[in-house]
């Protein structure tokens, strides 16, 4: 495992929390290469700032008229303005979001209908879009799934697709929350759980690397074709290609295909475990 409970609960999750998520946590970081101290470090510190320690799944609009004039100056320039629209999330959501991200105008709806769910905030018509295209799953369709049961995969892709790994590894903090956030917005805090997400991995002795000795890959099928792609999602796209499996190479099903044949496997590469799925039909 890359994190454990633990891991959690010393940035300020509660226990139920940390259970809730830990497993898929480990399933798709590993799988996505969020497996070095600072790419974890980083990405939990991120997320454990946008999600509120993991009590939050979407995104709380509930603002007074000084918090619309403090945190969307641009949008309520005027207190008139901001005191209309105080208390009433769906009509600023509407307003914050509409006509952009791939938003209708304010009155369409879209700005609150694609507001920010998941424990990286996914916001706008075109980041759900994208998520439905790279996880296989119409969230365009059923936006409330990604404050659900895919929350921790609308986080990965987000932080996959901004390629936020090549900043955590050379610890720009700054430009991962910018990245994230559009501004700075909470970065004292986001630094504070980055400083816990450290010391918490340094302490428990977490190396942020799946370790074939601790975590060995039984495998259970060889690919039968010249080369079998090892993908993060059912969904043929670029973004989604983790690896390549050549001929003969062992893998671990980790489960029963779904209905459109894809298996979730896990398998040892350059002294790794990952995890992805294939199409079945392709091992034997």
């Amino acid at each position: 495992m890359l994190i454990t409970r633990e891991v959690l609960t010393r940035m300020g999750a509660t226990s139920a929390n940390s259970d809730r998520y830990v497993d898929a946590l480990n399933t798709e970081m590993a799988a996505h290469g969020i497996d070095t101290v600072p790419r974890i470090a980083h990405f939990l510190a991120q997320l454990m700032h946008e999600s509120g320690c993991l009590r939050l799944t979407v995104e709380n609009l509930n603002y007074s008229a000084d918090g619309l004039l403090k945190i969307f100056p641009r949008h309520f320039g005027a207190r008139p303005d901001a005191e209309a629209y105080a208390g009433k999330p769906e009509r600023i959501a509407s307003r914050v979001y509409g006509g952009r991200m791939g938003n209708g105008p304010e009155a369409s709806g879209e700005g609150w209908r694609y507001r920010g769910r998941g424990l990286i905030q996914l916001t706008g018509k075109d980041n759900y879009r994208a998520f439905a295209r790279w996880c296989g799953e119409d969230v365009a369709a059923e936006p409330d799934r990604v404050a659900g049961d895919l929350a921790v995969q609308s986080a990965v892709f987000f932080w996959q697709r901004n390629d936020l790994n090549a900043l955590a590894d050379v610890d720009d903090l700054k430009a991962v929350t910018r990245r994230i956030n559009g501004g700075l917005n909470g970065f004292a805090d986001r630094r504070e759980l980055l400083e816990k997400a450290r010391r918490a991995l340094r302490e428990l002795g977490l190396a942020g690397t799946f370790a074939p000795a601790t975590t060995p890959c039984v495998p259970s099928h060889r690919v039968v074709p010249l080369q079998l792609n090892l993908r993060s999602a059912p969904q043929v796209s670029p973004a989604s290609l983790l690896a390549s499996l050549v001929q003969g190479t062992e893998v671990e099903l980790r489960g029963p295909a779904t209905a459109a044949g894809w298996v979730h496997v896990r398998v040892l590469l350059n002294g790794a475990v990952r995890e992805g799925v294939v199409a079945e039909r392709y091992l034997e």
